[in-house]
């Protein structure tokens, strides 16, 4: 008996530490509410992204809306690159840089309606590529 009850001790925190795993790694978007003039919008930005194409981030947000992308390398004390964010129909997108393997980038976007008003997403966390 007491082997069966370690046994399902055993397989129980098995399967919750994947599920955890699964819900929280590095490898799935982390999502977000962006409050942008009193609108609040979901958004998932990427977390990882295979090195041999730059990272595409997209954003379901109105045409009105600009956006722009800070990046630098991970653990680097070095200036923040940016680039202009663009509407490619329904989406607003911007690239981060490809990287050499195991070369990560922290980033964040900066949002701004018609009215001006920006607003930063994700400045205090890294996260990237």
């Amino acid at each position: 008996m007491k082997k069966v009850l370690f046994w399902t001790v055993a397989v129980a925190i098995t399967v919750i530490a994947a599920l955890y795993q699964r819900m929280t790694g590095p490898s799935y978007p982390e999502s977000f509410i962006a409050v942008i003039d009193g609108t609040e919008y979901a958004l998932r930005l990427k977390r990882s992204q295979t090195n041999t194409h730059p990272c595409l981030i997209k954003l379901e947000l109105p045409s009105d809306i600009s956006g722009r992308i800070f990046f630098r390398r991970f653990r680097m004390n070095e200036e923040w690159s940016s680039a202009e964010m663009s509407h490619d129909g329904e989406d607003l997108t911007g690239e981060l840089p490809s990287q050499p393997p195991a070369g990560k980038l922290e980033y964040y976007i900066t949002l701004a309606p018609a009215s001006g008003t920006e607003t930063a997403i994700k400045k205090a966390e890294p996260g990237g590529s």
